[in-house]
């Protein structure tokens, strides 16, 4: 599982997978590994903001992506967590450790895990024979400038391309016993694109936050002319065309958490 967070205490956030969640609900908390200028190492980081009181609280953590994992998860209850609580002493919920989702050896050492309860940042060494790597293979991820600038370059800007398809998944709907759940889990868009200059690439954004599709009028063109591609506070930001600021905007553009593109062949669907 890869995911947006943030550390609230320094203003940064940072792109991480997830190692562990620990608790649920109100009191849930996620292990990652932070490289910021602030810290450099493991972490357990609050899944909601508890700053202020308001009913819909804000979160520190989005989740971006959740592909299958290098090797599966391991679940404990409060009863087989209850040698850690012995050691803690805590006196409110919120500081207490009673159900753990997540890989086996970060479970191995117990001092190592009673560390982070108590708010500590382990060492980014100590479990580097493992790094787990959840991106899928023949992909590319944009994860820097550097990305930014290969994407672009490889297809020429977006000149003369022009947006086949996009279809967006948002993890919602009915389940087999007919239930509905509501709760927008993936938040996918995916964009295919084709040129006269390039191989036709598809556009992966995941974790999407907002989305304006403007399609051509009738009686013009629908070809791109130049389309831009920014990154900040880990949010992509992809316009089909320049822009000043989104409100005055009027085009299709699309704000997501993480992008991921590939060449596909050229051939209408």
């Amino acid at each position: 599982m890869i995911v947006r967070a943030y550390d609230r205490a320094n203003n940064e956030y940072f792109i991480s997978e997830v190692y562990a969640i620990i608790n649920i609900g109100y009191y849930e908390k996620y292990l990652v590994l932070q490289k910021t200028a602030s810290i450099q190492g493991y972490r357990l980081i609050e899944y909601l903001n508890k700053s202020t009181d308001e009913h819909n609280m804000e979160v520190n953590i989005n989740v971006i992506s959740a592909n299958d994992l290098p090797e599966p998860w391991i679940s404990k209850d409060e009863h087989e967590l209850k040698k850690y609580n012995s050691r803690l002493n805590a006196t409110h919920k919120n500081d207490s450790f009673f159900s753990y989702r997540g890989y086996g050896y970060v479970l191995e050492n117990d001092d190592y895990m009673l560390e982070m309860l108590k708010g500590k940042v382990l060492p980014v060494s100590i479990w580097d024979k493992y790094l787990p790597d959840t991106r899928l293979k023949n992909w590319n991820y944009i994860e820097s400038e550097d990305d930014i600038h290969h994407l672009m370059s490889t297809f020429h800007e977006f000149h003369d391309a022009v947006l086949r398809t996009l279809n967006y998944v948002s993890g919602s709907g009915k389940a087999e016993n007919g239930g509905m759940y509501v709760t927008d889990s993936i938040r996918q868009v995916s964009m295919i694109f084709d040129s006269d200059w390039s191989e036709s690439i598809e556009m992966v954004f995941e974790g999407v936050l907002k989305l304006n599709l403007c399609p051509a009028k009738d009686n013009y063109c629908s070809d791109i002319f130049i389309a831009t591609l920014e990154r900040e506070d880990e949010i992509i930001r992809f316009y089909t065309g320049e822009k000043e600021s989104i409100q005055e905007y009027d085009g299709t553009w699309i704000e997501s958490l993480g992008l991921r593109w590939r060449f596909i062949k050229n051939r209408m669907t």
